[in-house]
């Protein structure tokens, strides 16, 4: 991966969470949340909130993530390494005199790395589970809401409680 792919893939995913606090902003209000609610179909409103668009990007951002540490890295031999780092230490202006003295100071211990890629595998379980417990809370919320005594409760189901909304946004 180049670099400007790297910068480029990080910019995307810096977007992605400005579009969803920008969404979320939009959202929150009961204006906004009656329109999608009066105007949309059932299975679309709950997709169309933002702790749902939220969920499914961080899944695909962590996926994308995964696949780049195990298909990349993780399989990356000794020499591609070494490779890489002289391209670094040519193209940069660091103050190691030597390629030896540069790479001696980046290098990564073996236990280090392979502790890496567990911590790709214990992301997923982590995000499933709080993805799990962020559905939770909205269903429970959004059946409130069916049988609230409100109207305006009722008629936007899926636009969580102000108090869930903040919940919501510490669990994410």
């Amino acid at each position: 991966q180049t670099e400007s792919s790297a910068m480029d893939s990080r910019r995307l995913c810096w977007l992605f969470f400005f579009l969803i606090v920008l969404w979320r902003w939009v959202t929150i209000s009961a204006k906004v949340q009656l329109c999608l609610h009066r105007r949309i179909t059932t299975w679309l409103v709950p997709a169309l909130q933002w702790y749902t668009l939220f969920l499914i990007g961080s899944a695909g951002i962590l996926v994308w993530s995964a696949f780049e540490i195990l298909l990349k890295y993780a399989i990356m031999d000794a020499e591609e390494t070494e490779s890489n780092l002289r391209q670094i230490w040519v193209s940069s202006n660091t103050t190691f005199a030597t390629f030896d003295l540069f790479a001696e100071e980046v290098r990564i211990p073996l236990w280090l790395s392979r502790l890496n890629i567990l911590g790709v595998f214990a992301a997923v379980p982590t995000f499933g589970l709080s993805a799990r417990h962020v559905l939770h809370l909205v269903r429970i919320s959004a059946e409130r809401a069916k049988d609230s005594d409100y109207e305006q409760a009722r008629n936007t189901e899926w636009k969580p409680a102000t108090r869930v909304n903040l919940v919501l946004l510490v669990i994410l």
